[in-house]
């Protein structure tokens, strides 16, 4: 995703009234990026997608961009291996259901995430319709089940509890 890329989407999902902010790289994040706020009704706070380009891989695909779609969920896997366990099975289930892939954690620092991978074809009005449906279909896949992925992963409930009450009739059946 080239500067011009950023620029498009971001003047696109501003106009839609989203706060979009533009973050330039740095040592830490070494690649230029968008920041979407998804504004939440609870208390919990904003969910923010980061819309990137993975760079270096502009020779593995002609005429297209791999993008990034990520938000890290504001809580942890408890590092005791029978939760992440637990967590893993109902992570596994859940990303079956999705259209986009999904829920996952970092065995290094348990942070949850949503993370999707697209292959984005480098034509601007393409980019934009795939980039902003891409940013809500995360969104609502958070809105499903976040919830249930949060209770597996602090241990406030194995596969099967998560799993039945996530209130999701095919994770449910899944539960048994």
């Amino acid at each position: 995703m080239t500067t011009p890329y950023l620029t498009l989407i971001n003047d696109y999902l501003t106009g839609e009234g989203l706060d979009v902010r533009r973050v330039a790289a740095t040592p830490q994040e070494p690649v230029d990026h968008l920041v979407v706020p998804i504004p939440r009704d609870d208390e919990s706070g904003d969910w923010e997608v980061s819309v990137l380009a993975i760079p270096g891989l502009e020779d593995e695909v002609e005429d297209a961009s791999i993008v990034q779609f990520m938000v890290e969920l504001p809580f942890k896997a408890d590092p005791d291996e029978s939760v992440r366990a637990e967590l893993a099975k109902l992570v596994a289930q859940v990303n079956n259901l999705l259209a986009l892939t999904g829920f996952s954690y970092r065995q290094t620092d348990g942070a949850v995430v949503f993370r999707h991978l697209a292959v984005v074809p480098d034509d601007p009005q393409t980019w934009t319709k795939i980039v902003f449906e891409t940013v809500f279909l995360v969104t609502y896949h958070l809105e499903q089940f976040a919830e249930t992925v949060r209770k597996a992963a602090v241990g406030e409930a194995s596969f099967v509890q998560a799993a039945r009450g996530s209130g999701d009739p095919r994770l449910v059946a899944l539960a048994g």
